[in-house]
């Protein structure tokens, strides 16, 4: 990974699932200037070591499973019985692995994860990601702010939420305006530590009430940031995320992860 690189991969490590699967646990470590490292299943059939920089493509078809390091990943609450992340028959097993190489050298970037399957019950309530992002804003330096909204498409039931920045930021919110008027606090971080991109707040609304998302209902988070560098900042070095994860709507299947970016639904 070249000095000053900002390096995000695909890779595939299994062969297509031949049935369900719970995803028990994951845990795993990254080196020096890892910054995360998200297991997902993806519906894409590649062979098994495939390795390139991720696409847009390569995002469009895939769920979540679990993660170390950052984005809103590392540290999540531990999920109570019957809450599970589910591998769908069909599906492979694809890693994305990001690297911010905060030197001048180039590094060897290396990544572990061991993941604890178990078999699907009829009981279990399966868990998607839904994301709220801008990916196109630019931060001049001084101070500058963003408004993200996503207009919900369908009906979904939030089970825990979470912000994400990165070292620049110093305040985050996401809230939830129902069609009524009608405003929701999710998630507040008045003041954000650099540290938080690895260790959010989350907010668990638990699986007997969770937050009731309707279509027409508008998910707002807003960023601050203190660009203290001479240049313009852009994402990826940057983000303005308000994150939250769902329980699919029929309770069991796998549940599609909705980014919902500059207000495109499913994205």
């Amino acid at each position: 990974i070249p000095g000053g690189a900002d390096k995000m991969w695909c890779q595939w490590l299994a062969p297509v699932a031949t049935g369900d699967q719970n995803v028990v646990d994951v845990k795993g470590l990254q080196s020096k200037y890892g910054h995360h490292v998200v297991l997902y299943a993806s519906a894409l059939d590649e062979a098994v070591g495939t390795t390139r920089e991720c696409t847009s493509d390569d995002m469009q078809s895939v769920r979540y499973l679990g993660a170390i390091g950052g984005e809103g990943t590392a540290n999540l609450p531990s999920l109570p019985a019957n809450t599970v992340y589910r591998l769908p028959k069909g599906f492979t097993l694809m890693a994305n692995t990001h690297f911010l190489n905060a030197s001048a050298q180039t590094i060897d970037g290396q990544a572990v994860m061991d993941v604890k399957f178990g078999a699907p019950a009829a009981t279990d309530r399966v868990l998607g990601l839904f994301t709220n992002l801008d990916d196109t804003f630019k931060l001049a330096p001084g101070t500058s702010s963003l408004d993200v909204n996503c207009t919900a498409k369908q009906d979904i039931n939030l089970y825990m939420s979470a912000n994400h920045m990165h070292g620049l930021g110093t305040s985050i919110y996401t809230e939830l305006k129902r069609a009524d008027g009608t405003v929701v606090s999710m998630v507040k971080d008045d003041t954000w530590l650099q540290e938080m991109q690895f260790n959010p707040n989350f907010v668990v609304y638990g699986a007997s009430q969770p937050l009731a998302v309707k279509a027409g209902d508008t998910i707002h988070t807003h960023c601050v940031w203190n660009n203290t560098k001479t240049t313009e900042v852009t994402f990826p070095d940057e983000m303005c995320v308000g994150f939250s994860f769902y329980f699919a709507p029929d309770g069991t299947t796998g549940a599609p992860q909705i980014n919902c970016i500059k207000n495109s639904w499913g994205n």
